[in-house]
């Protein structure tokens, strides 16, 4: 049997914009890619020599590493779920925002970077953490590269 060369909607069809009160805002493809560059635009993550190197791959990249650990163990992977998504929907592009970490809920798929209540609780029991406990606002940043995004169907 032939392998499939890698591919992934989320590379092409999708957005994450976190904020982090560390480096600014991250784009992302996806909430799961583990990319550590900042962006200052969404023209400069676009024209990026690291998305041009995702959009290239036939192997699994180095930040998809979630994704393939889980298929590999016959999971299914948010790589899996984007592709059914975007299948499914008109949609061709889509945007995931994460604007603030200001949260008072523990939901269990969540962690100290996206909930204060769980960077506190983190801190408290691990002493590690601490700049997740300084609450961030980055809504009017996230909505500066949201209005740079061309042909935008579903936020």
């Amino acid at each position: 049997m032939e392998k499939k060369a890698f591919s992934c909607y989320a590379i092409t069809n999708n957005l994450r914009i976190e904020g982090n009160t560390r480096d600014g805002l991250k784009l992302l493809p996806c909430c799961i890619y583990k990319g550590k560059k900042i962006y200052n635009s969404y023209q400069e993550y676009i024209s990026s020599s690291e998305l041009a190197t995702l959009k290239n791959s036939e192997n699994w990249p180095e930040g998809c590493s979630i994704c393939e650990k889980q298929e590999s163990l016959g999971q299914r992977s948010y790589r899996i779920d984007c592709e059914n998504w975007f299948k499914n929907s008109p949609a061709k592009q889509r945007i995931e925002v994460f604007p603030s970490n200001i949260c008072n809920l523990k939901c269990f798929m969540c962690g100290p970077k996206a909930s204060t209540a769980w960077a506190k609780e983190n801190f408290d029991v691990t002493n590690q953490g601490r700049e997740f406990i300084e609450e961030f606002n980055s809504v009017d940043k996230i909505i500066e590269i949201i209005n740079q995004v061309q042909d935008l169907k579903e936020i």
